[in-house]
């Protein structure tokens, strides 16, 4: 996510600051144009869990569109998005091995507080001006993928001490009792099997 809503982001505060003149058509992208990038969006939404209008929005509003058309439109996006890709994974629960079933209780808190600052957002809205919206927008975009990107060195990061790996520990000493002892030839050699023990197979060495 990082990777995507970095560039959006930083596009939308360069195209606000330098405003490309005579490119974009008053009316923003056309229709096929706007359906592809909703495709986009909405696949995009359904692998992360974010809602089609956090890619749309800023992309929207560098091609030209008004804060005041793109964000009831946007909004609108994420909660059809958001709705369908919820229903998938409660149907997906159903039949596929692991735990993909959404988090209800957590989904309806994230929906109630988005409700509460999208009734405060809208009464905010007229009272700023375009150039201060787009900035924001931009700046939120761009903000939002430095905390991807943050979140997900420090999932990489190993902790201190290692976590425990899945494999145990090789170990190249089998048994004693799995070997016996030759005499012949002028010296001694061991011979043994090899013997798997949970999920290793231990070498024999001669």
């Amino acid at each position: 996510m990082a990777c995507l809503l970095f560039p959006v982001g930083l596009w939308l505060c360069v195209r606000t600051l330098r405003p490309a003149r005579g490119h974009d058509a008053p009316d923003g992208p056309s229709p096929p144009a706007i359906t592809a990038l909703a495709v986009v969006g909405g696949m995009v939404g359904g692998m992360y869990g974010i809602g089609g209008g956090s890619l749309l929005g800023p992309i929207l509003v560098g091609r030209g569109l008004p804060v005041t058309k793109v964000a009831p439109a946007a909004l609108a996006t994420t909660f059809i998005t958001s709705t369908a890709g919820a229903l998938t994974y409660a149907v997906l629960a159903l039949s596929t091995p692991g735990d993909i079933a959404p988090e209800w209780g957590l989904g309806l808190l994230c929906g109630l507080g988005g409700l509460i600052g999208g009734y405060v957002g809208a009464h905010l809205q007229p009272r700023l001006p375009e150039t201060a919206l787009r900035l924001l927008l931009g700046a939120l975009a761009t903000a939002l993928a430095g905390l991807y990107a943050v979140q997900a060195l420090t999932d990489l990061t190993p902790r201190p001490g290692g976590a425990p790996t899945d494999r145990p520990p090789r170990c190249r000493s089998p048994p004693s009792s799995a070997w016996h002892e030759h005499a012949g030839g002028g010296g001694r050699f061991r011979s043994g099997m090899l013997l798997p023990v949970g999920r290793v197979v231990r070498v024999a060495e001669f």
